[in-house]
């Protein structure tokens, strides 16, 4: 019986970086075949091109006669994609026929496709259950308007806002909203209240739609990877319109300021610090003969020992103003596979002269983390949750020296900046990230974090944490995640026909006589 385990679809790869996905503007072309023992009555074949949105969310409620808390899971799934392509009956026979049945001999069958992938989602009514809800949800708002006369109460607009971005779902039940194809992508996020699932998928599907009632259809589908190309309102906006933006984080170093004797004698930063270390050793070695010598001084290091915070409070200390800054433009896009296009510096308002004389030119980075904070808005029947994931794009614990005495003035600043050398965030942006996305209840948005940890100086490969403290500075960027990906072309278009038929192969009884021998056994017989 021909069902759909004979139904096969098979895609053709395309040239791009890995033939493995696909973008807009793409033509997907295969070609669908299946193979059948008897003739087959069939009202169509049709081969469709589909995007599906799907989340789900955990929604956990308290109830109160069982004094507990419930949980369960609601779901929605969006179909905004949806272009169909009829393989059978071709054009010629639909011209000169009304049948609705067409037949279907024995034998192999091959079906070519093509369809084209296009920029934005083409279905108004992707939603089924959606839209269901929110036509309750509208009764809703007009009951209210009506019998409480609260014109401002409206339940119907969705916007979320956390950590300074928008997210609007639409306000009206007929609005619908064509956004760009979203690149295909499957999260498994967890929230206080449970797991969390969002997936956007696309897939070739193939249909026999059979003739006869209560059959069956015979159903096939091929699942493919999809990578949005770029906004181009945002390209032009990046390369005309773009500007460039400053963001700091003003952190202080705070150093012990040594004797002014030993600063005219010495003015080198390191060899203060093998003075201090060759002091610590005598100092180590004087307390080994205080040891020594027993219980003779004991009242005499007790009476130090308490002592002794005391004394440490009463240093003088020298406090540095710098700032990390991070400049890029504006929109700022993060192009998966290409360079990292944040520059990075450390600043400051003292002049480069006041660190030469003094001797605390040299500070060094400990550390520095770049994350990038994804903010996931899901929604599911009017439920809206967002969580966050952190992903470290880099990390660097290599100390770095940084020489403020080379600090210069930027023309038309008035302060004085250091530029971090890119060699060591040398990066490229993962090719594993999704691209920045919104579908009708999805979206994903992206944030820089950057974490620099900076020390006063170091006394070989150790910190000196008791002599200087360490300081850590943030920045935070709104960043887009964009695809680096052009349409491709074909490269082995199987099937250049509508439709191949190549007949069943029979196997011959040799017991049976062949027609000659039925001819002249007939003959002979007369």
């Amino acid at each position: 019986m021909f069902g759909s385990k004979d139904l096969t679809i098979t895609l053709d790869k395309i040239s791009n970086s890995d033939g493995a996905h696909y973008t807009n503007y793409d033509l997907i072309t295969g070609e669908l075949s299946f193979k059948t023992f008897k003739q087959i009555s069939v009202k169509s074949i049709i081969v469709s091109l589909k995007g599906n949105s799907y989340t789900s969310v955990t929604e956990r409620t308290y109830d109160q006669e069982k004094n507990q808390y419930t949980s369960r899971i609601i779901s929605e799934k969006h179909n905004f994609l949806i272009i169909n392509q009829q393989v059978f009956p071709p054009p010629e026979i639909l011209a000169v026929s009304t049948s609705k049945k067409h037949s279907i001999m024995p034998g192999n069958h091959v079906f070519a496709f093509q369809i084209q992938i296009p920029l934005n989602s083409n279905n108004p009514f992707c939603g089924e259950k959606r839209r269901k809800t929110e036509e309750r949800q509208h009764q809703m708002q007009s009951y209210m308007e009506d019998n409480l006369c609260n014109a401002n109460s409206n339940p119907f607009t969705y916007n979320h806002y956390s950590d300074g971005f928008n997210v609007s779902w639409g306000n009206s039940v007929d609005h619908y909203h064509d956004f760009l194809l979203p690149s295909s992508f499957h999260d498994s996020l967890s929230c206080s209240d449970g797991p969390v699932t969002a997936y956007v998928e696309y897939h070739i599907k193939g249909i026999v739609k059979k003739a006869r009632f209560f059959s069956i259809n015979a159903r096939a589908k091929e699942p493919f990877d999809f990578l949005a190309l770029p906004d181009v309102s945002l390209i032009d906006q990046y390369q005309t319109t773009s500007h460039e933006i400053i963001r700091n984080s003003q952190f202080n170093l705070k150093r012990e300021i040594l004797p002014f004797e030993e600063f005219q004698q010495e003015k080198s930063l390191e060899i203060l610090i093998q003075n201090e270390k060759e002091k610590e050793k005598e100092k180590e070695k004087e307390k080994e003969k205080e040891k020594e010598k027993g219980k003779k001084n004991k009242f005499s290091s007790i009476f130090r020992d308490i002592f002794l915070p005391f004394n440490s409070i009463r240093k003088n200390y020298f406090y540095i103003p710098l700032a990390l800054q991070a400049k890029c433009k504006v929109p700022t896009l993060l192009n998966r596979g290409q360079k990292f296009p944040i520059t990075l510096s450390v600043t400051s308002n003292l002049d480069p002269d006041t660190f030469i004389k003094n001797g605390f030119g040299n500070i060094y980075i400990k550390k520095l983390n770049i994350q990038l904070l994804c903010h996931t808005y899901i929604r599911a029947e009017l439920k809206t949750v967002s969580p966050i994931s952190y992903i470290t794009i880099f990390d660097a614990s290599n100390h770095m020296k940084i020489d403020l005495t080379k600090l210069e003035r930027p023309f038309g600043k008035n302060y004085y900046e250091y530029m971090i050398p890119g060699e060591y965030y040398d990066f490229t942006v993962p090719k594993y990230l999704v691209a920045s996305l919104q579908s009708c209840n999805v979206v994903k948005k992206y944030e820089i974090l950057i974490t620099a940890t900076f020390f006063n100086y170091l006394r070989g490969e150790e910190e000196v944490e008791s002599v200087s403290d360490s300081s850590e500075a943030k920045v935070s960027i709104d960043v887009q995640v964009i695809n680096d990906v052009v349409p491709g072309i074909v490269l082995n278009q199987k099937c250049n026909g509508n439709h191949q038929q190549q007949p069943q192969d029979l196997q011959v009884d040799n017991t049976l006589p062949s027609y000659n021998q039925s001819i002249e056994s007939s003959s002979a017989a007369i």
